[in-house]
């Protein structure tokens, strides 16, 4: 089987929140791989790997994107001069990495209608899903080593709020409110 999702476990705290983000952005970056390279993929198969991994990208990414710009970003600034740098570099990052996921994504919906199709797209959606990678790999990295140790540092109400935020929006977008 290609793509085995995996249990959700419960988060210890925010920055284990955080980094089973980033588990899952890799893990679907990976979904994304072997979908474009596994020979032999049933039809019924590609379409729901395809339908996952678009779906991911299109509705939890985006979520995590937030809890980085609107929640965290706004409690760590000024809390150092490298953190502000990271802030600052992760933000531009968010906005460049754009037209990758968009690629992935529209790759991957051309996959789920239409399964056959992932023959002929194979080599477009392996390099979209390289250049996704290889953009947010130190993307992430960067953020495990800076954003989050400070992230660790804060008061633990200003932790308990950051993670209240992003269970909010979990929640929201379980529901289907996105406002």
């Amino acid at each position: 089987m290609l793509l085995q999702l995996g249990q959700r476990r419960a988060s210890e705290g925010l920055v284990d929140l955080l980094l089973e983000c980033h588990g899952r952005i890799r893990r679907f970056l990976g979904f994304a791989r072997r979908l474009a390279t596994t020979d032999d993929i049933a039809a019924e198969e590609a379409r729901t790997v395809a339908e996952q991994i678009r779906r991911y990208f299109v509705v939890a990414f985006p979520m995590h994107l937030e809890d980085e710009d609107l929640d965290l970003t706004p409690r760590l600034r000024g809390t150092s001069r490298d953190v502000d740098a990271a802030l600052a570099q992760m933000s531009e990052e968010h906005v460049s990495h754009a037209s990758l996921v968009s690629e992935l994504v529209e790759l991957c919906g051309a996959i789920e209608r239409d399964p056959p199709q992932r023959d002929a797209l194979a080599a477009r959606l392996a390099h979209a899903a390289h250049a996704l990678e290889a953009a947010l790999e130190p993307h992430l990295v960067r953020e495990e080593r800076v954003i989050f140790p400070a992230l660790a540092g804060l008061p633990p109400h200003d932790q308990e709020a950051i993670h209240l935020a992003i269970r909010a929006r979990r929640d929201r977008a379980m529901r289907g409110d996105h406002h």
